[in-house]
């Protein structure tokens, strides 16, 4: 967690599982290390393709879990997912400005906590979207829902704010 500055109201903060996400990468690639030794001392045909299995599931891991940034600003919400490595780079980003997001639901299954935003379209329509914390401490997602909270409070008083302009013109 980075704490970057402060808003009139909002914590402008930024946070990642990146570390986290890291040493279980470096731990699986020390694994997958281990079983392909593990194969050549081995002849037995059966323990041969119980290694290979296991080897290509750790490999699919490493290869594709993803760390996430989550990063709050003055204007926007940015979520990243990125890869440790060069050729596989940035797999998802999205920004969403603060005005947009309507609401937000964060729970819990298993080992995984999972952010659902409700993001405005503005045509009266919502969008759902969902986003895994995976890796992120208990500390990181009650911070990530007092920043989202503050957001979403924001925006109920901008929204009262412009209906008591709006009747007031209407009289």
């Amino acid at each position: 967690m980075v704490i970057l500055g402060f808003n009139s109201r909002i914590l402008i903060m930024k946070f990642n599982n990146s570390t986290r996400v890291r040493l279980l990468t470096i731990l699986f690639s020390s694994i997958i290390c281990l079983l392909i030794a593990a194969l050549f001392l081995n002849f037995n045909t059966e323990f041969k393709l119980t290694v290979l299995g296991t080897i290509m599931i750790l490999l699919v891991f490493v290869l594709f879990t993803n760390y996430t940034e989550f990063a709050s600003n003055n204007d926007c919400l940015t979520i990243k997912k990125l890869s440790f490595y060069k050729f596989l780079s940035i797999r998802h980003s999205l920004e969403i400005p603060k005005i947009y997001i309507h609401d937000y639901v964060i729970y819990n299954t298993f080992f995984t906590y999972y952010l659902t935003l409700q993001i405005d379209k503005g045509s009266g329509g919502i969008n759902d979207i969902t986003i895994s914390l995976w890796g992120f401490t208990d500390y990181e997602v009650i911070s990530i829902a007092k920043i989202i909270e503050s957001i979403k409070k924001e925006n109920l008083e901008q929204d009262a704010k412009i209906m008591n302009i709006l009747l007031q013109l209407s009289k």
